[in-house]
């Protein structure tokens, strides 16, 4: 029993590890975005021609990540026309894009949990601008239900 509290704990340190380095990548990279963008040109993959089954695999993969679908969008290079007219003609895209989402709300639930449970009780503008668009665009797209149900803030003066 208490090898596996130890696992459990090396788990859990390693993902907040990866955590920190992923936002200290991303804070590296917004500067190079502003210092010399065409170092992030060059990294930038080429769109995807047309579509593959391998997609829905790769989606639900990025959403365990708490990847958003707009980043899954600008991943593959296509156009928002482009994703919304695969979704209407690939059912394993559709199905798997629902589950997609599903899977990113859980994401950033235990995001926001994790956060109270550490003391966290504000968070950046930026963090709420991201998470009240990626309800809000679930909301439009499917009418997922209600937002206010997604993100949860205590505003203090």
């Amino acid at each position: 029993m208490a090898g596996s509290l130890t696992t459990k704990q090396a788990l859990l340190d390693l993902r907040r590890e990866h955590e920190e380095q992923t936002e200290e990548l991303r804070a590296l990279k917004e500067k190079v975005a502003r210092l010399a963008p065409h170092i992030l040109e060059a990294e930038r993959p080429e769109p995807v021609a047309e579509y593959s089954e391998a997609i829905p695999a790769q989606v639900l993969a990025l959403a365990d990540q708490g990847i958003s679908e707009a980043e899954w969008i600008a991943g593959f290079g296509i156009t928002r026309e482009t994703w919304k007219e695969w979704r209407e003609t690939f059912p394993s895209l559709s199905s798997a894009v629902a589950q997609a989402r599903a899977r990113l709300l859980s994401y950033y639930a235990r995001i926001e949990r994790r956060a109270l449970e550490r003391g966290y009780t504000s968070f950046s503008p930026q963090v709420l601008a991201s998470l009240k668009a990626e309800a809000s665009k679930a909301e439009d797209d499917e009418g997922l239900g209600d937002a206010s149900e997604f993100v949860r803030v205590t505003v203090q003066g």
